[in-house]
């Protein structure tokens, strides 16, 4: 510890900052040194140094499959992207009487399930092709969010950490290559998967911190990426009662699919 000399004893006092050399880690002083460059360039250059990207991850599955799909915005769209959500949510206040703070839950309101308006006599609350279409219209939101990109990863079983794993080791190559940094962000408690992070390499890894935590019937947030996840899921699955939504991932999605060149549908895992 630095200790400045007492003045008792004839001496100025002396700060530690003047004694000791500041010593911070090679990254941390490389950063300094990029942002001493940026703000010589002017503003746009500090757009490139200070990127992050907010992944919003959540989970589908059965006892068969176990996927996990990421949407990433980048921080500086995040306003813009939250937008888009909320005008579909606000559509749906004016039409079908759908409280915007409310949670939807993707399995539940494909299948019909609740009362999501609070008009008893909503055709919503009991009819599920008109859930269906504006389903679409949510996945179509999603698609023209700025800067939005969507990753998947997929593992036979009933098994979370090994596509949890693989989404993450992929999420932080992505981000070395792009010289950014991401937030993982989670719905509920996420202890479990709190390891996969710490397993990635502290030298060159991209992803920040353990996984936050946001709850789903507080933040829109964790419900974009539901809506996301249950959609990958029933592309992977075909089952016949969902035939209409096998197609939805590509046709609705697709284009901000960010794809693993080696797996149908470029999902990571997926054979």
């Amino acid at each position: 510890m630095c200790r400045s000399p007492s003045p008792r004893h004839g001496s100025s006092p002396t700060s530690c900052a003047a004694t000791q050399p500041a010593r911070y880690p090679k990254d941390v002083a490389a950063l300094a040194d990029r942002v001493r460059s940026a703000l010589s360039l002017g503003s746009q250059a500090l757009v490139t140094v200070w990127v992050v990207r907010l992944f919003y991850v959540d989970d589908s599955g059965n006892e068969t499959v176990t996927t996990f799909s990421a949407v990433s915005v980048p921080i500086e769209a995040w306003t813009a992207a939250l937008d888009l959500w909320l005008g579909w949510r606000r559509h749906l206040r004016a039409v079908h009487g759908i409280d915007v703070r409310s949670r939807l839950h993707a399995a539940d309101w494909l299948a019909g399930r609740g009362r999501p308006s609070g008009d008893p006599g909503a055709v919503i609350n009991r009819g599920k092709p008109v859930r269906w279409q504006e389903f679409v219209s949510a996945l179509d939101a999603i698609a023209a969010m700025p800067g939005v990109e969507v990753m998947t990863s997929f593992a036979s079983g009933d098994r979370h950490k090994p596509p949890y794993r693989a989404l993450m080791n992929w999420i932080d190559l992505r981000l070395r290559e792009a010289d950014d940094h991401g937030v993982v962000v989670l719905d509920g408690e996420g202890g479990e998967l709190r390891t996969m992070h710490r397993e990635l390499d502290i030298a060159t890894r991209r992803i920040v911190e353990d996984p936050w935590m946001r709850d789903a019937r507080e933040s829109q947030w964790p419900q974009v990426a539901d809506f996301v996840a249950h959609t990958t899921f029933q592309a992977i699955m075909r089952a016949p009662n969902r035939a209409f939504m096998w197609e939805w991932y590509e046709q609705r999605l697709g284009a901000v699919v960010v794809r693993d060149g080696r797996s149908r549908y470029g999902i990571r895992g997926l054979g």
